[in-house]
């Protein structure tokens, strides 16, 4: 009989090579639609003068004439030595193109998670405890709408308001937010001032991102708050003198702590990867942004990179959120 240790040892064994091949059939699956897709990346690369000999050269050079299975080696060989090849549009490697852009992606689906999930809770919380009221009806109906609607569509719309309505109605220039770009175009600024423009352009993006993600996690936490205050434990806390403040705080996000950290280890990727709309409005270079334009380019390289990064994002998530769920509940350290 295999001691606990050992059996925890083949566990732990057993999740890493699930999780290679798992991670192993997202990048060839990708690799598989990128290549049955309609169109040809010669015809983005080459201008409308070339000849069909050029196109022949230029598919020679990027190893598109080979047959499928031959390119699909040649990637793996490539991608088991960590190498992601070369970007077909701009002919930089694609771990520098992936350097510059994830930063971008980080820092604005970070702060925008951040603070979806300080709002989303802190709403959700106050829902399930005035269950039944206006505040309750409003706020469910602020919640719904702004996760039913479209990215694109509050951006367009926010844009619409804070940069050009604002500056029709001469509102004071704080009052004007920037729309496009995360620095001011041609402005020589350093330190502090940098930083300053640098916030002031992301007020739109990092609070569109923060309002759509709140109104998500709101809903989850007025759920699950409500079928935790309708347990006994809490009529108990109640008829035991405690105010409504340690209830709630206390002993109901204690409770939720493990679907809470869940929750938030599951929505990192998509924030990063699902800020598409946000960054591609805003003209934010971030992962976002680069994947739709990569596939529009059919820049094979950029896109398999990108799907690496993602996958490898949910995978790191998942491990972190899995590593935790002890701390955030205490019944699983067992």
């Amino acid at each position: 009989m295999l001691s606990p240790a050992v059996a925890r040892s083949i566990g732990v064994a057993g999740a890493v090579v699930r999780t290679a091949v798992l991670y192993w059939c997202v990048l060839s699956l990708t690799f598989v639609l990128l290549r049955v897709a309609p169109g040809d990346p010669a015809t983005f690369l080459l201008p409308p003068d070339a000849s069909a000999a050029d196109a022949v050269r230029l598919r020679a050079t990027l190893g598109l004439e080979q047959p499928v299975t031959a390119q699909y080696a040649r990637w793996t060989r490539r991608m088991l030595h960590g190498d992601l090849g070369t970007s077909f549009s701009e002919g930089r490697p694609v771990v520098a193109v992936l350097r510059d852009a994830l930063p971008v992606s980080l820092a604005l689906g970070g702060a925008s998670l951040l603070l979806s999930f300080l709002v989303g809770t802190t709403v959700g919380i106050v829902q399930s405890a005035r269950r039944g009221t206006y505040a309750d009806f409003t706020l469910t109906i602020i919640s719904v709408v702004l996760a039913a609607s479209p990215a694109y569509w509050l951006g367009l719309g926010a844009i619409a308001v804070f940069t050009y309505v604002a500056s029709l109605l001469s509102l004071p220039l704080w009052a004007r937010l920037p729309a496009v770009g995360m620095t001011t175009p041609g402005a020589d600024l350093h330190g502090l001032a940098h930083l300053a423009d640098l916030l002031r352009h992301s007020v739109l993006p990092v609070t569109l991102l923060a309002a759509i993600g709140a109104a998500g996690v709101a809903r989850y936490v007025r759920t699950s708050a409500l079928d935790v205050l309708d347990a006994d434990w809490v009529r108990t806390a109640r008829a035991k003198g405690l105010p409504e403040r340690a209830v709630l705080g206390r002993h109901l996000l204690a409770n939720m702590r493990a679907s809470l950290v869940t929750l938030f280890a599951l929505a990192l990727p998509g924030t990063v990867a699902g800020s598409v709309f946000v960054e591609t409005i805003f003209g934010w270079p971030g992962m976002g942004r680069l994947m739709v334009t990569s596939i529009m380019a059919r820049d094979y390289p950029v896109v398999l990179g990108s799907a690496a990064v993602f996958a490898l994002l949910v995978i790191v998530a998942n491990l972190v959120a899995e590593s935790l769920l002890p701390w955030a509940d205490p019944r699983l350290r067992g």
